[in-house]
Formats: C-alpha cells, sequence, structure tokens
C-alpha cells in the first residue's frame, strides 16, 4: 500500500471515528427528543427503530441491535410498560414476536420526523446527487465491513 493510499485510509477512519464521536453524544439524542417531543433513551429509541418496518422475535433483536441480551431484555420490558411495544404468539409456542402498538408506531414517526429535520438542517448547503453519493458510499462502506467481519 502506498503513503497517500495509506494516509487517506486513516483519514478515512479519523472522519468515521469523530462522526461517530458526535452522533453519540448525549446532546444529540437530546435534541431528537425536544424535536419529537419524546422521553425514551437511545437504546429504547433503537429499539423502536429495528421493529417499525417489522416485527421480530427476540433473538432476532438482539442480534440486529448487536447489544448484550439481558440489557435488551430490561429496554423491551420498559418500552411494554411504556405501551409502546407489545409481545404476540407465533407459531412456535416458545417464540413471542415484539410489535410496535399504536403508540410505539406514533413515536417512532415523530423520532423518525426528528432525524430528518435535523440532517436537513445539516446538509443544507449539500446537493441532491452528494447525499445520494454519500448514502451510496456508506451503504457500500457497511456491507464490505459486514462481510470483512463475518
Amino acid at each position: 500500500m502506498n503513503d497517500l493510499k495509506q494516509n487517506e485510509i486513516v483519514g478515512l477512519e479519523d472522519s468515521i471515528t469523530a462522526f461517530l464521536r458526535i452522533i453519540k453524544k448525549p446532546s444529540y439524542w437530546e435534541d431528537f427528543q425536544r424535536r419529537a417531543q419524546v422521553d425514551i433513551d437511545r437504546p429504547s429509541g433503537a429499539i423502536l427503530h429495528v421493529l417499525s418496518p417489522t416485527d421480530c422475535n427476540f433473538q432476532s433483536l438482539v442480534n440486529r441491535l448487536g447489544i448484550e441480551a439481558p440489557f435488551v431484555s430490561r429496554k423491551v420490558h420498559e418500552l411494554e410498560t411504556l405501551g409502546l411495544i407489545e409481545r404476540k404468539p407465533s407459531q412456535d409456542k416458545r417464540v413471542h414476536i415484539l410489535h410496535l402498538t399504536a403508540l410505539g408506531q406514533e413515536t417512532t414517526l415523530k423520532l423518525t420526523k426528528a432525524k430528518v429535520e435535523i440532517l436537513s438542517e445539516v446538509l443544507e448547503g449539500w446537493s441532491d446527487k452528494e447525499i445520494v453519493q454519500l448514502t451510496e458510499m456508506l451503504n457500500r462502506l457497511t456491507t464490505d465491513m459486514s462481510v470483512f467481519l463475518t
């Protein structure tokens, strides 16, 4: 690998790390909560996001989140108590399917709207083409990293 490419890759990793640091700041999630007018923590928001397009069983949720099962179990219980998700029986009596309630769907829509507002403000000076290119490249990087790490 030549020095230029090595420097570019180090720069890319530094940029990704800086970006992750920003979006993991408590103030970032607090802005989402404020805009969405919801009072749930970030892990709960992640669970709602995973369940928003489709129901899934507990183990699938754990796998998609990449978080320890006991922690996810506590969060699922909290979300059930808040009336945001419910468990439904599946054909396999040993497994329950996690499903967003109407309130859970409404909360997820509010969070999604807040995310779109924030990103729209951040990307205000970007062209549509630049946004599409960034999305395509991030998707490719994510796919390639997933394949590499399995």
